[in-house]
C-alpha cells in the first residue's frame, strides 16, 4: 500500500519465453506462446482466477502511471535501468552537458 513498483513483462519470441521483472530484478520466467491478437480491445490489469473459469475475475485496484508497449524484447540491463535510473548524461556526445 502506498508504494510504487516498476513492473516489466518481456516476451522473447526467439526463445519462446516470458520474463517478469519487479523493480528491475527478474522474479519469474517460463516458456510461453506469443500473444496472438488480430484486432480489438484487450484488458490490462484483469485476469481469470483458476484458468478460464467463467465469472471468477480479479481486477487490479491500484493505478498505472506509465504504460509502454515495445515491438522488441528488451534486455535485462534495459529493464533494470528503466526501473532504477533517475537520469542519464552521456559525456561522449556533442550535447552541452
Amino acid at each position: 500500500i502506498n508504494k510504487w513498483y516498476h513492473l516489466a513483462c518481456v516476451y522473447d519470441m526467439t526463445a519462446a519465453a516470458r520474463y517478469i521483472y519487479v523493480d528491475g530484478f527478474l522474479v519469474a520466467q517460463s516458456a510461453a506462446n506469443p500473444l496472438q491478437v488480430t484486432s480489438g480491445a484487450f484488458t490490462i490489469g484483469g485476469a481469470s482466477i483458476g484458468g478460464r473459469v467463467a465469472g471468477i475475475n480479479a481486477w487490479y485496484s491500484g493505478h498505472i502511471d506509465h504504460l509502454t508497449i515495445s515491438t522488441r524484447a528488451k534486455s535485462a540491463c534495459e529493464i533494470y535501468l528503466a526501473a532504477n535510473l533517475a537520469c542519464y548524461f552521456p559525456f561522449d556526445s556533442s550535447g552541452p552537458l
